[in-house]
């Protein structure tokens, strides 16, 4: 969601490392993100934290501040701006201290919308072009830690 958002930075400074899964990976990783407009970004991805937190998306800027956590608004402050999402959010998470998924939901819900774009035609929630862009900043965040 964060490269449909603000699309793809101008310069991408990554650091990445192993620190407590005894894996073939990275279990923690932070990216500082510049754009063209002056905007710095930063995306924080870690399966090292105890207990483990829910994905998070947070905007702040000099008009106001939001936060999503995984495909919720649970904070939002814009004044004369009303919150388009769920006031009453209550939200129960396990946290991302594995790399196991626990909660297949949303997989399901992708899933089930490829099988009605097949059956039925249509768009699909999340095309080839969108995909695109998240895997090329994905891309960009690891070539800038292998240097």
């Amino acid at each position: 969601i964060y490269a449909w958002f603000f699309g793809l930075p101008e310069q991408v400074v990554s650091l990445m490392g192993t620190f407590t899964h005894k894996m073939e990976a990275e279990d923690h990783g932070a990216a500082l993100l510049k754009y063209s407009n002056g905007m710095i970004g930063t995306i924080i991805a870690s399966t090292s934290t105890k207990p483990g937190y829910a994905a998070r998306l947070e905007v702040h800027s000099d008009k106001g501040s939001f936060t999503m956590t995984d495909d919720a608004i649970t904070q939002w402050h814009f004044d004369g701006v009303p919150n388009p999402g769920n006031s009453d959010f209550q939200y129960q998470h396990d946290g991302a201290t594995s790399a196991v998924v626990s909660d297949t939901g949303a997989h399901q819900k992708i899933i089930a919308d490829f099988e009605r774009v097949v059956e039925q035609g249509g768009t699909p929630i999340a095309d080839g072009h969108s995909a695109k862009a998240t895997s090329t900043l994905i891309l960009e965040i690891y070539g800038s830690a292998l240097t």
